[in-house]
């Protein structure tokens, strides 16, 4: 790959104004976010288990409990997410393939390979029924422009390839596809950039959109301008129709017709950023990365906080982590 993927100008575009916070999340920085000192060889079986990045891919108990790494020896493998039954993790490795592992790391697979004119793969999603995997995708037909977006399926048994979505004009970048609890629907973060170049960082707007999930016409439920420093990594609650993501460092939820709009959080986006959030599996929770800054020093920890109302709470005993998902 003749330049960097958009997946990787998602990583730098915050770099002016957040350096230390991106460099501590990891993705293309030297030193991903530190794990606990705890090692283990199984997971906690007293609590529910955490998916999380930190140093690649790694699982630890709700409280804190039963660390271990996984996906030891595959470059870059990010963005994990758990099947429906927990049994296994997918996540992509440097970019290039989307693979999936048993829920202890045993019994690696590759999904897909990310071959020319394809310049990324990222974020792979579980379809609620686990016959598919939603993930994006970024192509190049010369190693400098983007030529295409878009967001795919494959179907895990026999390697078929669906697209969802697709931009042609080379400006788009799509994120974070995560599908509806009835499987008929997607939302994912769709991103226009203000040029052509693959290694383009510069958003000029964001779009929070819901895409039918087999054909017909995607609907924008929020829009705004950029720049920006995060993504809304949107996620949609599997039991109501309930759709979750970040702006300005907040977290906000909004029916997918862009109605009842919701804050959940009231940080300030200048020391303290809520990103990444996710649903529980029940629906009554969202996970999501606390990033705060103090002094110049970052911290990255998971937190869980209640729909209804209420304080959240730190997943995984305060280790370090972003991306976190907790198992069905």
């Amino acid at each position: 790959m003749a330049s960097l993927s958009r997946r990787s100008r998602w990583q730098a575009r915050g770099v002016a104004v957040a350096a230390a916070a991106l460099l501590a999340l990891g993705g293309c920085a030297a030193e991903p976010p530190k794990t606990s000192t705890a090692a283990a060889s199984t997971t906690s079986t007293r609590s529910p288990r955490v998916v999380y990045q930190g140093r690649g891919i790694a699982v630890i108990g709700q409280d804190g409990k039963g660390a271990a790494q996984l996906a030891r020896g595959l470059p870059g493998a990010e963005h994990p997410d758990w099947s429906p039954d927990g049994a296994r993790i997918a996540f992509e490795s440097d970019f290039r393939s989307i693979q999936t592992m048993a829920a202890d790391g045993s019994d690696l697979r590759q999904l897909y390979a990310c071959s020319a004119p394809c310049a990324s793969v990222q974020e792979p999603a579980w379809s609620p029924d686990g016959a598919e995997v939603a993930f994006a995708v970024t192509e190049t037909a010369d190693g400098v422009l983007t030529s295409r977006g878009a967001v795919v399926a494959v179907e895990v048994t026999t390697g078929a390839v669906r697209t969802l979505t697709e931009d042609r004009t080379g400006r788009v970048g799509f994120y974070t596809p995560r599908w509806a609890g009835d499987g008929t629907r997607l939302v994912v973060d769709r991103e226009t950039f203000v040029s052509t170049k693959l290694d383009e960082s510069v958003v000029s707007e964001v779009e929070v959109v819901v895409l039918p999930g087999r054909g017909g016409a995607s609907r924008a439920l929020a829009r705004w301008d950029g720049p920006i420093t995060w993504g809304p990594s949107p996620d949609w609650n599997r039991h109501a129709d309930v759709i979750v993501y970040s702006r300005d460092g907040n977290l906000r939820t909004v029916a997918p017709d862009g109605s009842k709009p919701v804050a959940l959080t009231t940080l300030d986006g200048t020391t303290e950023f809520a990103i990444q959030p996710t649903f529980t599996p029940d629906g009554s929770h969202v996970i999501y990365t606390h990033v705060q800054t103090r002094s110049g020093v970052t911290v990255n920890i998971g937190e869980l906080l209640p729909l209804g109302g209420g304080k959240a709470s730190v997943l995984g005993g305060g280790v370090q982590m972003t991306h976190p998902r907790l198992a069905p």
